[in-house]
């Protein structure tokens, strides 16, 4: 149960529930990671490109790459547990490439921002998969019928494609937020602030009420922390590479694997 609150004129939206965290960024964004690579692979000197949303121009690029161009730059993914992501990690390896690459001879723009955006849907996607297998084993999962994808990167076709492909596998419906209702947080934020104006929040302090000092959360938590219960890895092992375009999603069972590797070695 939510109530929403959205104003469609400002393009912004904000969303009243409860909600239990199960997985979030440790640190880092995936809108950031694409936004300070694309800046760093001077993406937008490019005329084509000079007024086009950083990351929007990645995905652009990215289409244009060569057939197995999103294989072609690889980086290790992050070490995070459960479905805790970390995409600074995976910047910092891929500004190290860009670094490293980008006076080759046959560097492509096109494979390195398709190898880019492969990498952090493979991330988003695992991760996912993995929370949606405990809900799907604590029995929550019957419960749950919908996936939501907002935020900035809910406009990347790439991304969107992928969690959808995860989303189908485990029975649940993608609802999209539209794009005009996923634009800047500062909009969103300020949103927020007129909402809590208009309800008189104890939150707000009136200009005469302004303390001399506020001290302010770089992270601040969102409804009840439940992480820890995700295990450190899912019991069925996603196909990573299958996360990609039209191909169909892989999902091997892990401990039926081994019983059949087991019954092998008995059998020979």
């Amino acid at each position: 149960m939510f109530d929403r609150s959205r104003n469609e004129r400002f393009g912004c939206g904000c969303y009243r529930c409860n909600n239990s965290d199960r997985g979030q960024s440790t640190s880092g964004s995936p809108g950031e990671c694409l936004d300070k690579i694309a800046r760093e692979l001077e993406i937008n000197d490019i005329e084509e490109f000079r007024d086009v949303h950083p990351g929007a121009a990645v995905e652009q690029l990215a289409s244009r790459a060569s057939e197995n161009g999103h294989l072609r730059y690889t980086a290790l993914g992050p070490c995070t547990s459960g479905a805790d992501m970390n995409f600074s990690q995976l910047k910092s390896s891929y500004l190290n490439l860009v670094r490293k690459h980008r006076g080759d001879v046959d560097f492509s723009v096109e494979d390195f921002c398709a190898s880019v955006q492969h990498h952090v849907t493979r991330h988003l996607v695992s991760k996912l998969h993995n929370c949606l297998e405990y809900l799907h084993s604590s029995e929550e999962l019957s419960s749950i019928k919908h996936l939501v994808l907002s935020g900035g990167v809910a406009a990347n076709g790439y991304i969107c494609n992928a969690i959808s492909k995860l989303a189908s596998f485990h029975g649940l419906e993608v609802i999209k937020v539209p794009p005009r209702l996923c634009t800047d947080n500062a909009e969103m934020i300020a949103w927020n602030g007129i909402l809590c104006l208009r309800e008189n929040s104890s939150n707000i302090h009136r200009y005469p009420e302004i303390p001399e000092s506020v001290y302010a959360h770089a992270r601040f938590p969102i409804g009840t922390c439940s992480r820890s219960l995700v295990p450190s890895k899912p019991k069925r092992r996603l196909g990573i590479t299958t996360v990609h375009g039209d191909m169909p999603l892989k999902v091997f069972d892990m401990d039926r694997l081994r019983q059949q590797e087991a019954g092998a070695l008995l059998t020979g």
